[in-house]
């Protein structure tokens, strides 16, 4: 309804968003910039790292007359990642078995990730309970990875006796190489739509109807080529002393796709009044067609809330369905590039259960939230972590499950400020279809269900807000997380075996922040024009933990594999301005 703005600048970066209506248009504009390389000064890796992600977003709206609005909705996004890596220590292993890895580099990394969003949707008002809607929108992105990375590794073990003079120092190698990656890797996508939504509403019965169709073009064309040599002890591996020298991993294809996807939908939501209670149900189907795979899809659910008329702080929620997910490009292309064009939409079916209470403790409102859920899948396109990359399989031969509880509770625990704490356990398991081996005694062994690469059983976080009683400008906030290891295995491995579990994840981040103006108080009214300013000081990883997020593997030539742990970032300081005006 006016002009507004608000701005931000830290150690990280720095945002700036403003807004007007100037009679019958509208507009909103923000942009980002963002920087890791403060974060990423404190990893075990020294190098020359620049980061830089750029994003700029906007929407303007027209009114053409009061029941029709023309809206221009737009987003560009620039993310860069240049690093010149240049040595790397890192100790890891037990008391018993303490380990330490020294690496030397030679090469760069220079990662280029664009994409452009624009759509213009014309929006009318048939009437006062029917809106309809026509979008035009288009996608287009382009994905630059190009490293030429050679590293050379010595693999140490240090002294763990501690009435040694020596001890923590090295004892002897137990094995030195080298390990070069290269890859010149390109991916562009361009992706065309045009879609009509509706949404009508009536009084008269309690209803809401919603429906939509899309028919969306899709262009893509990938480059992919990379390599990965590994040396151990002058001796190229896999070693063969009857073959000629082969690269461990070596990968070089060229795929264009040329498709288009048909989705709609249909969804009704109805109000019963009944002496127990207000019950809400709601039920929706959705359609999906897509050229490649010549495979229609059909999606039905349905969801019931329930507000029993005896007790109106409680809210009780049941929803089932089924879930088709078509495969985008990187699902349907295998490791070794390949196109699998026999690929079929991964599929489930789910169940959830939930509460919601509303209640008051200490004088101050709180809502506690539980949600328990099942959910059974098929055609699963199993995947794997390669370091912080996604590797599909490309097939569709797996099948699985997740099921598990969340819990949360969100009030003031100090009045006039939120604070939340929540929990979740859960589980989340596939069985491929084609992972039996012989073991030594000549025995076949099905493995079954396995973790999935995203496993994590328990989560648990806390966010926790207080002030100075005597001062309510100056607030503290703390941010505790806790979540049980991801699975992981050596590269190469089978999905079987990739079972082993990291170190749990241990986080604890303070902040101070301090209100410096106000509009809303009368004493604080030094510069005309901004409305308020506050200040922060940001500490992330107070306790200085060494969280690993992956594994570097380093082998010998007899084919044994070290995981040497990649740690996160250890304890950092930001210091934030936010200002609007």
């Amino acid at each position: 309804k006016e002009f507004f703005g608000r701005f931000q600048v830290s150690l990280l970066g720095a945002s700036a968003t403003v807004g007007e209506k100037i009679n019958k248009t509208s507009y909103l504009i923000g942009a980002r910039y963002h920087t890791n390389q403060l974060l990423l000064g404190s990893l075990d890796t020294r190098s020359e790292y620049r980061p830089q992600f750029f994003d700029l977003q906007f929407q303007i709206s027209q009114d053409l007359s009061a029941r029709t609005t023309l809206h221009l909705l737009g987003n560009i996004a620039q993310n860069r990642y240049d690093q010149i890596p240049q040595t790397r220590q890192t100790q890891f292993g037990t008391i018993t078995e303490a380990l330490q890895l020294n690496v030397f580099f030679n090469g760069q990394e220079r990662d280029r990730y664009s994409s452009g969003l624009g759509a213009l949707s014309l929006e009318h008002f048939v009437d006062d309970q029917t809106l309809i809607k026509f979008i035009i929108s288009g996608y287009v992105s382009s994905e630059e990875e190009n490293f030429d990375i050679e590293g050379q590794y010595r693999l140490s073990e240090l002294e763990n006796n501690l009435g040694s003079d020596d001890f923590g120092e090295i004892k002897f190698t137990r094995g030195v190489g080298t390990q070069h990656v290269y890859a010149r890797n390109k991916l562009y996508t361009d992706l065309w739509s045009i879609a009509h939504r509706g949404i009508h509403s009536s009084t008269s019965d309690d209803s809401h109807i919603e429906w939509g169709v899309k028919f969306q073009s899709e262009y893509v064309k990938d480059r992919l080529k990379e390599w990965f040599k590994i040396d151990s002890s002058g001796y190229t591996l896999p070693y063969s002393d009857s073959q000629p020298l082969e690269l461990f991993e070596s990968i070089d294809t060229r795929n264009l796709i040329e498709s288009y996807r048909i989705t709609a939908f249909g969804q009704a939501d109805k109000e019963y009044k009944t002496s127990k209670g207000l019950l809400i149900a709601v039920g929706g189907i959705r359609f999906n067609y897509w050229s490649f795979s010549d495979e229609l899809v059909i999606s039905p659910r349905g969801s019931l809330v329930f507000h029993p008329k005896k007790n109106k702080d409680m809210e009780y929620n049941l929803a089932v369905g089924a879930y088709h997910q078509p495969p985008f490009y990187r699902e349907i292309r295998n490791y070794d590039g390949d196109i699998n064009e026999d690929i079929k939409a991964q599929r489930s079916f789910h169940l959830v259960a939930g509460m919601n209470k509303y209640f008051r403790a200490w004088d101050r409102p709180f809502k506690f939230t539980t949600e328990v859920y099942y959910k059974w899948m098929s055609n699963i396109i199993p995947y794997q972590i390669d370091n912080l990359r996604i590797r599909y399989y490309g097939t569709n031969n797996a099948s699985g499950f997740a099921t598990g509880i969340d819990l949360r509770v969100n009030g003031e625990f100090v009045k006039g400020v939120d604070s939340w704490a929540s929990l979740s356990v859960m589980t989340i398991q596939e069985d491929l279809e084609d992972d039996s081996y012989v073991d030594a005694n000549g025995n076949t062994v099905y493995p079954g269900f396995i973790p999935k690469p995203m496993d994590r059983r328990v989560n648990f976080s806390i966010f926790f807000q207080d002030y100075f009683p005597n001062d309510p400008s100056f607030r503290v906030h703390l941010n505790l997380l806790v979540g049980t290891g991801l699975p992981f295995g050596p590269p190469r491995s089978e999905r079987y075996e990739q079972v082993r579990r990291m170190p749990a994840y241990r986080r604890v981040d303070i902040g101070f922040s301090k209100v410096l103006l106000d509009a809303n108080r009368t004493n604080q009214s030094l510069l005309p024009g901004i409305k308020s300013a506050w200040i922060a000081l940001e500490v992330f990883n107070l306790l200085q933990v060494r969280n690993t997020i992956s594994y570097t593997w380093v082998q010998d030539v007899n084919g044994g594999w070290y995981g040497v742990p990649n740690y996160l970032t250890n304890r950092l300081l930001n210091i934030k301005l936010n200002v609007s005006i």
